[in-house]
């Protein structure tokens, strides 16, 4: 099913919903609330009270309004409306993706790094455009859905969209990874590594480099996610992680 053709159950669902509001709100009209212009017998309208010269008038006036079962049910009808709408809205569009593609993980499903592991080579201008190019451009290339995915199971519990759930002035931005003195990749890719304060380290190698118990993985990451990771972390980062990323 394409997204113009999802659409069309959304948009009668949402006509729908607001034809409902409009009859939730027609009584109010006719059943006394404060201001209403209805004339069915059991109209009960609040009276005016002039408020003394203590200004106490007003507040009881006020109260009552507030107390009394017709403004209820007007709060009550009102809610029941905007229940009505949340729900109508349209759920947010599924990227569509090739017929028959397979993901790049389930293709090369994650395994523990072998004894002799090495980073890919890869030339540093290449590394370089991974890390700045627009979402358009690399959205469907394999490095960028295996980092995106390794993300979410690494990262996203506490930098959801490049936030900190844990301390907000140490985000994945530009300008916080900059105050904070890792604006350069190497220093991310450090990081990534070897962890550090509540962010555990994901290299083989944690152990032999810091604490054990920053190294807070049972199975390390192998030298490739490792270096997929940074660069899709970067090229967020770079763009502000704007976009769905």
């Amino acid at each position: 099913m394409s997204l113009r053709s999802r659409s069309v159950p959304f948009a009668a669902c949402r006509g729908v919903a607001l034809g409902a509001c409009a009859l939730c709100f027609l009584p109010c009209g006719f059943i006394g609330v404060p201001g209403g212009s209805g004339g069915l017998p059991g109209n009960h309208f609040l009276p005016t009270a002039r408020p003394g010269a203590d200004g106490r008038g007003a507040s009881r006036q006020s109260a009552a309004a507030s107390s009394s079962p017709t403004g209820g049910l007007a709060a009550g009808l009102a809610a029941l409306c905007l229940g009505l709408l949340l729900s109508a809205s349209p759920a947010p569009a599924e990227e569509e993706q090739p017929q028959g593609y397979v993901p790049y993980i389930l293709r090369n499903p994650p395994t523990a790094p072998p004894a002799d592991d090495k980073a890919p080579e890869i030339p540093e201008k290449e590394r370089e455009r991974r890390r700045t190019a627009p979402f358009e451009e690399v959205k469907n290339e394999d490095w960028y859905t295996y980092g995106r995915t390794v993300y979410i199971a690494k990262c996203a519990s506490c930098h959801p969209a490049g936030s900190n759930i844990i301390d907000e002035t140490k985000s994945l931005f530009p300008d916080d990874l900059e105050r904070n003195g890792y604006k350069e990749p190497a220093k991310v890719r450090e990081i990534i590594r070897y962890g550090k304060g509540k962010m555990p380290g994901f290299a083989v190698d944690c152990a032999s480099v810091v604490d054990y118990t920053q190294c807070g993985v049972l199975t390390p990451l192998d030298e490739a996610t490792l270096m997929t990771l940074e660069d899709f972390t970067l090229n967020r980062a770079n763009l502000e992680w704007r976009g769905r990323g």
